[in-house]
């Protein structure tokens, strides 16, 4: 059982092909299109080998797989990376999986809190629609409210705020530094300070920078909106001109205002590409000068597995042909 060779079959009602398999140290990730498997060895479970029949056991994680931009771009991006630098057991390469493993899942907590809002956006939307021409005297027949708009908020604000943090502490696993920084001003400055040859690294946290501010910004207001002079002000469904519906919005107060699910898919899609430069930038500051590597963009990515960078290490023509 336990010393076998460990085999896998996707349970009933599950379809598609093993697409990526992931070692996170002791456990391991198996990925579909759609979904994606936890599997723990028997050692893990029993690290004293008390029971020698213990088997392999897994379980599903999550309804969202290879095919996922999120996951694709997080975890089987830096797989792809981090396999060509260390080796498979290296405990550094295990740190830096795991880490990249929090940020993954703090991005689908966001994911998920945006699919449901925009679900429950539509719903009331689409309830007006049918309803309004229907009038009850002078009053409108239905008027439409997103149930629970301040835990949306609560929730999508403290994920996107813990992703730029555990990005930030990320950064340590590649770089020495001292103090694991959770604010992304207080890592640039330390790097500009200790780490100036960090160029690209040091050229992506100043260009988003402002964008990270105004993320904390946001999850600063709402969270301490009873003590501040300028807490985060949430307005639900409104409508102007009679019967023109206008969607939710936020904003902190004596700034602008904004349409909640326009700006939490912006941030969404910021997020992603926070972790994807941060990480890439690490990458390129521990890769040897040789052999040549090659960060490149993928302009077509796959579908079931859309990872939008790949990385490749090789040697000179010359060498090759020294070799034979």
């Amino acid at each position: 059982m336990r010393d076998d060779a460990v085999s896998f079959g996707l349970p009933e009602g599950e379809t598609g092909n093993i697409l990526a398999m992931i070692n996170f140290g002791e456990s391991m990730e198996i990925f579909t299109e759609n979904s994606t498997f936890k599997m723990l060895s028997p050692d893990t479970l029993d690290p004293q080998r008390n029971h020698h029949e213990m088997p392999w056991v897994y379980t599903k994680t999550s309804d969202f797989g290879a095919s996922n931009p999120l996951v694709a771009n997080t975890v089987l991006l830096a797989n792809d990376f981090l396999r060509q630098i260390f080796s498979e057991q290296d405990p550094k390469r295990i740190d830096i999986i795991n880490k990249v493993s929090d940020i993954r899942n703090v991005l689908l907590e966001c994911l998920i809190y945006l699919q449901s809002y925009s679900n429950e956006l539509d719903k009331e939307i689409q309830k007006f629609e049918r309803n309004k021409h229907i009038m009850n005297g002078k009053s409108h027949a239905y008027f439409p409210q997103v149930k629970n708009i301040d835990g949306f908020t609560t929730g999508f604000l403290i994920a996107a705020k813990r992703c730029i943090q555990e990005t930030s502490v990320m950064v340590n696993m590649f770089i020495p530094l001292k103090t694991k920084h959770g604010r992304i001003d207080f890592l640039l400055k330390e790097i500009e300070s200790e780490h100036a040859d960090a160029k690209e690294l040091i050229e992506v946290l100043r260009e988003k920078l402002p964008m990270c501010y105004h993320i904390f910004s946001l999850r600063n207001a709402q969270e301490h909106a009873s003590t501040t002079e300028n807490p985060l002000l949430i307005t639900n469904f409104n409508i102007e001109n009679g019967n023109e519906l206008l969607p939710p919005k936020w904003g902190i107060k004596g700034s602008a205002s904004n349409i909640i699910h326009l700006e939490a898919n912006i941030i969404l899609q910021f997020l992603i590409t926070f972790f994807e430069e941060v990480f890439l930038t690490c990458v390129i500051n521990i890769l040897p000068k040789f052999p040549v590597h090659n960060i490149t963009f993928n302009e077509s990515p796959d579908e079931k597995m859309p990872i939008r960078y790949s990385l490749y290490l090789s040697l000179p023509d010359g060498l090759h042909d020294m070799n034979h």
